[in-house]
């Protein structure tokens, strides 16, 4: 359960500037000699308002934009210590997300993993359903499903461990498009316990959504929806090292390079003409956001020190 809101006057803008966070959810688990049920379900309704308005024209429930969030989560997965070579999980995840401006979007998401040993391997891979709906009152209803399958084979050598196989996304918006992408990982112990490093090679489809892109900005647009597509990494390079101090003193480094096709940017509506006689003219006057694409080189650094 949590609660988190304000209130108050903004010096320099125009409009109340209130907003606020609510949600309430349960979870629980089940221990079975040999696997673990787990579950939750939650809710969220979260409230803000748009600035940057003529007071004279619009009252507070004009420019409000809130948010109702329904998810929950069923996994069973198999106990690392049950001794069996066969390690496995499967996920059942459902949700409902909507606003009060007519924006709705459903999901439902299976996924299914399964490993086990064969001699000195270990194989198996992942697959995944994930179904999406997503409405608006003047877009209609769209279908934006994506399948993932994720075939993998792993083999330790000595301090080395070696893990490949692919990644197949087929992603079932406006045409269904499938895509093949390698995936490649080495895991180095370069000092026992000490100094351990990986690099990472690999490419994927990523699910975008009305409701990430709400919670990433609630100030999104409410004209007309925005456009949702898909981010696809061509390319992924990712690397880092962790070394070990004694038991007080650790350094993570980190770093990943990553070729973006639909990154999805925030633009201010404000910087965008209208006609005198548009309809859109109200959404100038206050501070929204639309949703733009582009294609995108990534790159992040992270370095941190625990004590």
């Amino acid at each position: 359960l949590h609660h988190l809101s304000s209130s108050g006057k903004v010096r320099g803008w125009e409009g109340y500037p209130g907003m606020s966070e609510t949600g309430v959810g349960v979870f629980g688990s089940r221990f079975f000699s040999g696997n673990t049920l787990s579950g939750n379900i939650d809710f969220e309704r979260n409230s803000y308002h748009y600035y940057g308005y003529d007071l004279t024209k619009y009252e507070k429930p004009d420019v409000r934009h809130r948010f109702s969030d329904v998810s929950g989560q069923v996994t069973l997965s198999s106990n690392l210590e049950n001794g069996s070579d066969m390690r496995y999980h499967a996920g059942l995840e459902f949700g409902n997300f909507s606003d009060n401006v007519g924006h709705k979007e459903g999901r439902m998401v299976f996924d299914g993993s399964i490993y086990t040993k064969l001699g000195a391997y270990n194989a198996g891979g992942l697959v995944m359903v994930d179904l999406n709906k997503y409405g608006s009152d003047t877009l209609g209803s769209l279908k934006r499903n994506l399948f993932k399958i994720n075939p993998r084979i792993n083999r330790k050598f000595g301090r080395m461990e070696l893990t490949a196989g692919l990644n197949i996304p087929i992603d079932a918006s406006n045409e269904s498009n499938l895509y093949l992408f390698p995936h490649v990982r080495l895991d180095i112990s370069v000092a026992k316990e000490t100094i351990t490093a990986y690099a990472q090679l690999s490419g994927d489809v990523e699910r975008n959504s009305y409701r990430l892109l709400s919670k990433e900005n609630p100030f999104i647009g409410t004209f007309s929806g925005p456009q949702v597509l898909n981010r696809r990494n061509n390319f992924d390079l990712q690397g880092g090292i962790n070394i070990k101090i004694e038991n007080q003193l650790a350094f993570i480094g980190t770093f990943a390079l990553t070729r973006i096709k639909d990154d999805a940017f925030f633009n201010n509506y404000q910087n965008i003409e209208f006609t005198a006689d548009s309809p859109s003219v109200f959404y100038r006057e206050r501070t929204e956001y639309g949703v733009y694409y582009d294609d995108n080189t990534r790159l992040r650094l992270h370095a941190e020190c625990i004590i």
